[in-house]
């Protein structure tokens, strides 16, 4: 007696991973543009953010003085500047202040600085750039917010980048009406960084916007907002020796 086999038709295993590779390759090819549409609707966020934070920290160096050796009460007395006044005939000196801060000591300046852990001990513009700060200071929470890591961005590979819970966080973390809305705005700049980088820029007499018959120096502060991502946004800020 003969037994008849029934063969059914099916898929080999062959056939079944060609097909799942063919399918995976038709989804990426529909997903890449919604991922690409995602990207770009982050961006605007990371933009406004980046402007708010530029804002808060132009806003705060604004308010300081133009050098450590400036009189921080408020006078005709600058830095590097010695007015004589003629009084009966004769030269009388005032304001023998100090030279201005050199270019290369840029930063946080006596022990006051290196030990405060709020952005009220820094007094004088220079003291925001962060090489300066970051590489000076004896304190243990900016220490911790000091950072230097290419993962963030190419920028802080070889340069200190400054978390920008210092700028955020240090204004209401002693204030106990304002903490509970200092931890939601820092909330919001988690993963941004900053790095400033302050330089001395002369402007010659009689030439570009120095309209004096002589030079003058202004200091300039290079700030870069470093959002999530690697995404970097460029500010300049200029303050001059009055």
């Amino acid at each position: 007696m003969a037994i008849k086999t029934k063969s059914t038709a099916g898929f080999t295993l062959v056939e079944l991973v060609i097909g799942i590779v063919v399918m995976g390759l038709a989804l990426a090819g529909i997903m890449m543009p919604y991922f690409s549409m995602m990207q770009s609707t982050v961006e605007p966020v990371f933009e406004a953010k980046g402007a708010v934070l530029a804002q808060q920290i132009t806003r705060r160096m604004s308010r300081v003085s133009y050098d450590e050796a400036s009189d921080h009460d408020g006078s005709l007395c600058r830095c590097g500047e010695v007015l004589e006044l003629d009084v009966e005939g004769s030269k009388l000196k005032v304001c023998p202040r100090n030279s201005c801060t050199a270019e290369d000591k840029y930063g946080i300046d006596n022990d006051f600085e290196k030990n405060g852990d709020k952005i009220e001990a820094f007094n004088d513009f220079d003291d925001f750039d962060t090489k300066g700060l970051c590489s000076k200071t004896s304190n243990s929470n900016i220490k911790n917010w000091c950072q230097k890591s290419k993962s963030i961005n190419s920028l802080c590979e070889n340069d200190y980048c400054l978390s920008a819970e210092f700028f955020v966080l240090s204004d209401f973390k002693d204030d106990a009406a304002l903490k509970n809305f200092g931890a939601m705005f820092d909330s919001g700049f988690k993963d941004f960084y900053v790095q400033i980088k302050v330089s001395a820029q002369k402007f010659p007499a009689n030439q570009d916007f120095n309209k004096t018959n002589k030079d003058i120096t202004l200091k300039r502060a290079d700030i870069a907002i470093i959002a999530p991502r690697g995404v970097v946004y460029k500010y300049e800020l200029y303050r001059g020796n009055y």
